[in-house]
């Protein structure tokens, strides 16, 4: 809809340019109506250029996200770990939270197989353990997940480096497990912005369902590492903080680790 409405307003300008020469002489007129034709002709070769050349299209959706900066949508991440953890892990997370100031931990609510709690402010955590004898498979299971948080683009880089990653390497740090997770999904009030980035340079054989499902081994070098964009979201699952984080800025933000998403 942007595009007809551009094309919209410089059919009407070039209509009154047109229409104010009729009555007048001089050079205004002419170059207004030079003007109102040179625009659409810049815009169709800036599209092409795009659509041949990824790094510029690359740069192009850059520019949006810089031009949108205010836009929100809504986050939601979380950690899981398996394996031997203790009955006293959940304890023992709180505890980890407490010596580290800088979260501001409050705790909410307290059960004994589930604790809610503020940190940073304003993340609402819900922290839920699993034990071996319930779990069915013989190991402890701990999930760690958000509430929802409103982030603008402006703000994900940030976002991402100062308080989600910081906070995932302090949990994963301070509780082995056999295995981890990390995991985050990002939902748009309308629709994925980012979504025609993603099909625009994919093979037809890549897009199934309106899924996009891409295992970026290029970026992560893990093959377990997932990422799922849809029309209205992108849900991104990584084995380690670092993954996470290269995985969010590359698909977020659209770095130029993106670039690499054409040969996948």
């Amino acid at each position: 809809m942007g595009w007809v409405f551009y094309y919209a307003v410089l059919l009407i300008l070039l209509g009154l340019s047109s229409a104010y020469a009729a009555g007048h002489t001089g050079t205004l007129p002419t170059y207004v109506r030079a003007l109102a034709g040179v625009i659409p002709i810049l815009s169709a070769l800036a599209q092409a250029i795009t659509k041949v050349n990824f790094r510029a299209y690359l740069w192009s959706q850059q520019l949006w996200i810089a031009l949108h900066g205010s836009a929100t949508s809504n986050w939601r991440f979380g950690i899981r770990l398996d394996g031997s953890l203790g009955t006293d892990v959940i304890s023992r997370i709180t505890q980890t939270l407490k010596d580290n100031p800088r979260w501001s931990p409050r705790l909410v609510s307290t059960k004994p197989a589930e604790v809610k709690v503020v940190v940073d402010r304003t993340i609402h955590l819900t922290i839920t353990y699993e034990p071996e004898a319930e779990s069915g498979d013989g190991e402890d299971h701990l999930l760690i997940h958000s509430d929802e948080l409103e982030v603008t683009y402006a703000s994900a880089k940030r976002k991402i480096d100062t308080c989600i990653v910081p906070f995932m390497t302090m949990i994963l740090r301070n509780i082995p497990s056999r295995q981890s997770s990390t995991m985050l999904e990002v939902f748009f009030s309308s629709k994925n912005p980012f979504f025609a980035f993603f099909v625009a340079h994919l093979r037809p054989e890549q897009v199934s369902q309106f899924k996009l499902v891409f295992r970026p081994a290029a970026i992560t070098r893990n093959e377990s590492d997932k990422v799922l964009v849809t029309k209205q979201s992108i849900s991104i699952n990584a084995q380690s903080p670092d993954a996470f984080a290269s995985l969010s800025k590359a698909f977020l933000l659209l770095s130029e680790d993106a670039a690499t998403l054409n040969t996948i």
